[in-house]
């Protein structure tokens, strides 16, 4: 890459784990079904298996779980059912996890307002730039996305990846020193430690 320094490379501090499916149900169940904690979300994983995005929209099917009882099992398919698309997609970017602590790299607030932005090609965005994901995800830094784009499996040879850091690294240096500009000597440095 054009700007890569070993000296200046970062280390594995924030990594993001490879979701999968079950996960990132497991997740949203816990997360969006009032009266279902952790431990009932992950019971329901484990009755459902494989079977869980079919399962959740059939009340009958929740009803048969141990872990469940009637009303529960009709709350959650309730809420399934309202909107199953944008619910598959907090399942699928709630999955997206550091490493180091386990948690959710996106809150609630981050994901609803990645649903809005984009929709259903979400997914498509991030398989194709997740880089993209620092204009618009508060709070969400280069380091983070560039995690992100590992996991998802995005060319990290993309130019949207040295187009990415160029703009972090300039918003970086325009909110710690004031600056609306850099000198290239400064901005290649900005950039060596974010790629």
């Amino acid at each position: 890459m054009l700007f890569r320094s070993p000296q200046y490379t970062i280390g594995s501090c924030v990594q993001v784990i490879r979701p999968d499916d079950l996960n990132g149900l497991e997740k949203w169940l816990s997360r969006f079904c009032d009266g279902v904690g952790e431990n009932i979300a992950k019971a329901i994983i484990k009755e459902l298996g494989k079977s869980a995005h079919v399962a959740l929209s059939n009340p009958e099917v929740l009803k048969g779980l141990n872990c469940l009882n009637d009303k529960l099992a009709e709350e959650i398919a309730k809420t399934w059912n309202a909107d199953k698309n944008k619910n598959e997609l907090y399942a699928y970017l709630i999955k997206f996890r550091n490493a180091e602590t386990g948690r959710s790299i996106f809150n609630k607030r981050q994901i609803q307002n990645m649903i809005e932005t984009y929709g259903l090609s979400i997914k498509e965005v991030i398989k194709q730039n997740p880089w993209s994901l620092i204009k618009m995800v508060s709070n969400l830094g280069f380091q983070t996305a560039d995690a992100i784009a590992r996991a998802s499996g995005a060319d990290m040879n993309s130019p949207d990846r040295l187009n990415a850091a160029i703009a972090f690294s300039m918003k970086k240096i325009e909110k710690d020193k004031g600056h609306c500009y850099a000198k290239i000597d400064d901005l290649v440095f900005a950039v060596n430690k974010h790629t």
